[in-house]
């Protein structure tokens, strides 16, 4: 997000053990791990999509192959009933980073400089939070608990009638000069265990691996946050899981890290691209994105490289539906659809 590099000897050694993990309170390796899942085989074709626009996109995410959202660059909202995908208007010039819902007519998406929108089934409304909280990423359990992170070490909380600051006691963290801290996801199998993870970074350089000032992972157990102590790994993108004892969180460096139920761990994903979002079926069938098309599934035993339609960046990440379609979206309106082969 942000320029050039100063470059601290304890941020560096981070940025070059950024596929390393270092054993530490609710982290380790395999040990403990839980038994891997019996392998799910990936028999996908993808196809790119005509998204209308040539503006970024930040996120997507749907209830159905028939109903899906994407949000990006100056306030762009597209949506796509099955055949085509449609701009919507959002009322906002405000770049919108990330979306989530419950439901068709309940909708969640969150940007820069404090935008919070909400889709009713028929039209956007919108919320102005404090101007400085530039949000990146929106989840929930229900339309009345919903958490939204963001820069500065963001984290608000809509309890179905007004948005709040949480304190999350991050404050205590050791955040180097020229580095900021920033969340860039949620995700939780419950109220009460909720993952938010993000990372320090370079205030001058955003945009490359130089600017990794390490990875942060939080955990809410519906009283407190906690950071959890994962030794040194990379900024981190996105988390997402499909229950208590499987999550995944993905980032910089090529960076998948998986926990168990009892520890995190790093997975090998063979490649160095920023991976930008992840998103599954089920614990054996899982699917990252990133840099350069980068498009990676899990099968439940290990990571392999898809072949990609596309050298554009999906830095919006990926969203799938329960019966296996697969959508991404990123630099310059690029969708890119799989779907299961019969």
């Amino acid at each position: 997000m942000r320029g050039r590099a100063m470059r601290v000897t304890k941020l560096t050694l981070l940025a070059l053990l950024c596929a390393a993990l270092v054993a530490g309170a609710g982290c380790g390796g395999g040990e403990g791990a839980e038994p891997t899942p019996t392998p799910t085989p990936i028999n996908h074709s993808l196809i790119s999509m005509n998204s209308g626009t040539t503006n970024h996109l930040r996120g997507v995410w749907g209830t159905s192959p028939s109903d899906v959202f994407a949000v990006g660059e100056y306030g762009s909202i597209l949506h796509y009933d099955g055949k085509t995908w449609s701009p919507m208007d959002s009322g906002t010039e405000y770049r919108i980073c990330g979306i989530w819902g419950t439901s068709s007519n309940n909708v969640f998406a969150v940007g820069l400089g404090g935008t919070v929108l909400h889709w009713d089934g028929s039209s956007w409304s919108r919320t102005m939070l404090d101007p400085v909280r530039h949000l990146q990423g929106v989840w929930g359990k229900s339309s009345s608990d919903v958490f939204a992170v963001g820069w500065s070490g963001a984290i608000v909380h809509y309890d179905g009638n007004e948005w709040s600051d949480v304190y999350s006691g991050i404050n205590h963290l050791d955040i180097p000069q020229g580095y900021s801290l920033s969340f860039n996801s949620g995700w939780g199998s419950s109220s009460s265990d909720v993952y938010v993870v993000g990372g320090l970074e370079s205030v001058v350089d955003t945009d490359t691996d130089s600017a990794d000032g390490g990875g942060v992972i939080l955990h809410y157990d519906g009283s407190e946050w906690s950071e959890v102590k994962c030794g040194s790994i990379s900024y981190l993108k996105d988390v997402w899981g499909t229950s208590s004892s499987s999550v995944f969180a993905v980032g910089r460096c090529g960076s998948i890290l998986h926990y168990n139920g009892s520890v995190w761990s790093e997975m090998n994903s063979s490649i160095s691209e920023c991976l930008y979002g992840v998103w599954g079926t089920s614990s054996s069938d899982v699917f990252a994105v990133g840099n350069w098309g980068t498009l990676l599934h899990y099968d439940g035993s290990a990571w392999s490289t898809m072949e990609s339609i596309t050298g554009k960046h999906l830095w919006g990440g990926v969203w799938c539906t329960a019966s296996g379609d697969v959508y991404a979206v990123g630099e310059s309106g690029t969708i890119v659809h799989g779907f299961p082969e019969d």
